[in-house]
């Protein structure tokens, strides 16, 4: 174990560790299980930690076999945003059908005779319903013909880069605050 305020050794933090980490620091918030209090008042700086976890990541990533594994990995997260995506249409789907029945049926009540202001505004809410059902389903389609793309190792890389910039304007930002 480590005293409070030491630095891992580079490596030795796993990298589902770290990218746990590095996303509490981002977020600002560890989560709820990892806010246990301690007697020791000593803090650690997050700058140290930040640099550690980011050493370690790109460690992890400079073995083909980690990459690899990392590449599977996301394989794995777009698969599943895939099929939520793939959910949602069907969702969004299956409510136009009902809201077009419903179109459907007030039309046919208006057509029998019925001609009541309620009527209509319920028809033209309807019809504002679709219209706006039309449009997401229309985006969500859009998506779904996009091929989903793997990115290659050069760039998992360089989104790593990208992250650790990112995180170092961060940094400057808040210390100018």
């Amino acid at each position: 174990m480590l005293p409070v305020g030491a630095v891992p050794p580079i490596g030795a933090v796993p990298p589902v560790v770290a990218v746990a980490i590095v996303m509490s620091i981002a977020t600002g918030a560890l989560p709820s299980s990892r806010r246990a209090r301690c007697d020791i008042r000593k803090g650690v700086r997050t700058s140290l930690v930040r640099d550690g976890v980011f050493a370690a990541i790109r460690d992890d990533m400079s073995s083909g076999e980690r990459l690899d594994h990392a590449r599977k990995k996301l394989a794995e997260l777009l698969g599943e945003a895939a099929r939520a995506r793939t959910a949602k249409l069907k969702e969004h789907r299956g409510r136009l059908e009902r809201i077009q029945a419903r179109i459907t049926n007030l039309i046919e009540v208006w057509a029998s005779g019925e001609d009541s202001t309620s009527i209509r505004e319920a028809l033209r809410d309807m019809e504002t319903h679709a219209a706006a059902e039309r449009r997401e389903l229309a985006d969500l389609e859009r998506e779904e013909e996009q091929p989903i793309q793997l990115p290659s190792p050069d760039e998992l890389l360089t989104r790593l880069g990208e992250l650790e910039e990112t995180s170092a304007k961060t940094r400057s930002r808040v210390a100018s605050c």
